[in-house]
């Protein structure tokens, strides 16, 4: 889809009336912005409207093929007025829930790497240079903006490349311990039972700065912004294993397995991001696990999975796989170098697995 698909005040009016409020002039001029970013780089590269995805495909169109799309609205809605009222001695001006308008597209940080496409805030904390992005945002900026954060906004934790992928040909390979093992597409993954909630989850690094100042670990400096709020809505994981048949315990499925595409980090085998779950852990009707695939009401935004990731509430931020497009069933714990390797420390007397 060119650029020219996302131009026009048809569109902006879908827009407008698709998400109506007071969000509609700030997602107005985003829609403009991106459109004449993305011209300009379409311009200059001829593969760019076809690879980066995201700031192209008709991002109104798509909301509209979503099971139950009104009543996700309302919900959002329901929600960001639940969260208005704060108690303004913890230093929250208001918790009106606010688009984050300092977004103008593209971040000129990001000139000459993978992710230069991707549009981002230019406050964002970068806290380990210009890429991988691993951000948090300033105190100041989440205070501005209530008790959800905008997805701009958002702490994000990327191991390597944001994947330009498409909604129309993204799809999810579920296999192992199923009767039906299938490639689900988004088109399809959408038309099953979803549900909306709101989610604060945080990288296992939130205020590791203050950890180093006493003992120096393995990990980065976070300061105390790397925990965020937001409305998810996605398929909740129970019904996504019911629609493809995932076999008892009794007959192995023991553990679920979740992959990234493939070239995203630079180590492990496949180069690919993992992760390994308990199957009693995931399908608890208490987690409310989802395949999700929109925040506080948009699409999801490149750096937090565009098109669909694993949400596990409860759980850090390294666990649930964003860019979703592999699920296994099996019955011992997957071997991916970074589920292994990256996201378990123990003490020093285990030496093995």
């Amino acid at each position: 889809m060119s650029p020219a698909a996302i131009s026009g005040e048809s569109i902006l009016e879908k827009v407008r009336d698709q998400i109506a409020g007071p969000e509609a002039p700030t997602l107005q001029a985003t829609v403009k912005k991106l459109q004449a970013d993305s011209a300009s780089k379409s311009s200059e590269d001829a593969t760019f409207s076809t690879m980066a995805c995201y700031s192209t495909e008709d991002h109104t169109a798509i909301m509209k093929t979503i099971s139950g799309i009104d009543d996700i609205q309302t919900r959002v809605v329901e929600l960001k007025e639940h969260f208005k009222a704060v108690d303004i001695s913890q230093g929250v001006t208001s918790g009106k829930y606010e688009e984050d308008a300092h977004l103008k597209g593209f971040d000129p940080r990001d000139d000459g790497t993978p992710d230069d496409w991707v549009p981002r805030n230019e406050w964002m904390n970068r806290l380990t240079g210009v890429h991988p992005y691993q951000v948090e945002a300033p105190l100041s900026l989440l205070k501005d903006h209530g008790f959800l954060t905008p997805q701009t906004l958002h702490v994000v934790r990327n191991h390597g490349v944001v994947p330009k992928l498409s909604w129309a040909e993204h799809t999810i390979d579920i296999s192992g311990l199923v009767d039906r093992p299938m490639k689900i597409t988004m088109a399809e993954l959408v038309k099953l039972p979803n549900i909306t909630l709101p989610i604060s989850f945080n990288c296992a690094g939130n205020r590791r700065k203050e950890q180093n100042i006493i003992q120096k670990g393995i990990g980065f400096n976070w300061g105390c912004a790397a925990i965020s709020t937001a409305i998810w809505t996605g398929v909740p994981l129970s019904v996504l294993m019911e629609h493809v048949g995932m076999k008892s315990k009794a007959d192995g499925a023991n553990w679920l397995n979740f992959e990234g595409p493939e070239s995203e980090v630079p180590q492990g085998d496949t180069n690919s991001y993992g992760a390994s779950h308990k199957v009693e852990a995931l399908l608890n009707p208490a987690r409310c696990c989802m395949l999700a695939f929109m925040n506080n009401g948009e699409l999801l935004h490149p750096d937090h999975g565009y098109p669909v990731r694993l949400l596990i509430p409860g759980y850090i931020g390294g666990r649930m796989i964003k860019w979703l497009n592999k699920i296994t069933v099996t019955e011992e714990e997957g071997n991916n170098h970074y589920h292994i390797f990256d996201n378990r420390v123990f003490p020093k007397h285990i030496t093995s697995r």
